[in-house]
């Protein structure tokens, strides 16, 4: 089992260079994002007034916990559905939704005169980190998956002489499940617990 368990960390290396260039796209869309909004006027009262719109509500640190988990767990799922549509690289378009918006964020706290460094020091770090790797790491697999599955598409319209060998599609589905279990949930749960019990007090405390 515990063979099995590194066999799975180990296989995540493959993705080193994809994540490091999905890191590169997330920072440069967020501080776009941030400059686009610094050069629209903006009703920055209006804008507040939608994201708590848009960000539930919850009535204790265990339903925030619940909460933030399955939230962060539909982002992961979405983003591996996306991959099932056999467009190139459309799983990555949660990644460019989540980075703008939080660019949005960056815009809304200078505009607000708040200390952004001490707001991701705080509120960011390190949870925000955790989370967002594993999307960007998802979102990787995800492209693995999305263009053997675009292959196979195109191997049904060959002909029999001319169809390339190709890794079994059900092999990978085991081994995403197994990144997916193994990986990505443990480090969720880890940052769902940071963003509530450790996070939140920080920001209560010192912001």
């Amino acid at each position: 089992m515990i063979e099995k368990v590194m066999g799975i960390y180990k296989g995540l290396i493959e993705y080193k260079k994809a994540f490091i260039c999905g890191w590169v796209i997330f920072i440069a869309t967020a501080v776009l994002t941030a400059i686009i909004c610094s050069m629209l006027s903006m009703n920055i009262k209006s804008l507040i007034n939608g994201l708590d719109n848009n960000f539930p509500s919850y009535h204790s640190q265990i339903s925030s916990f619940e909460g933030i988990l399955l939230n962060n767990i539909k982002t992961c799922l979405q983003i591996f559905v996306l991959a099932l549509i056999p467009i190139l690289f459309l799983p990555w378009i949660s990644i460019i939704f989540n980075s703008a918006l939080l660019g949005f964020i960056v815009y809304v706290v200078i505009a607000l005169h708040q200390n952004i460094f001490k707001m991701f020091a705080l509120g960011m770090l390190p949870h925000g980190i955790i989370e967002y790797s594993v999307y960007i790491l998802c979102a990787c697999i995800a492209t693995r998956f999305q263009k053997l599955w675009i292959k196979k598409i195109k191997n049904l319209f060959r002909r029999k002489t001319n169809k390339k060998p190709l890794e079994n599609l059900f092999v990978m589905l085991r081994q995403i499940c197994g990144q997916f279990i193994f990986v990505l949930l443990p480090a969720l749960v880890i940052a769902a617990f940071i963003e509530v019990y450790i996070s939140k007090y920080l920001l209560d405390k010192f912001m």
